[in-house]
């Protein structure tokens, strides 16, 4: 059965490919992935480096960053 929250800790990519485009692509895969198997909700902890690329995506900050789908 699908859970309508999905959470998760530890994505990280290495400094030297930030800014290049791979992790917004990753990213946009996974959302339509988890929307595909019912997910409506994503919470997750940023870090500094990440924060501007889930407040692309529509995250908004709640203590964890989240976005419902």
């Amino acid at each position: 059965a699908a859970s309508d929250v999905y959470k998760r800790q530890d994505i990280y990519c290495v400094p030297e490919k930030r800014r290049s485009g791979y992790a917004s692509k990753i990213m946009a895969e996974l959302i339509k992935w988890l929307q595909n198997k019912g997910v409506h909700n994503i919470k997750l902890k940023p870090s500094s480096a990440g924060r501007h690329l889930y407040e692309k995506f529509g995250f908004g900050d709640s203590g964890e960053m989240e976005t419902w789908l």
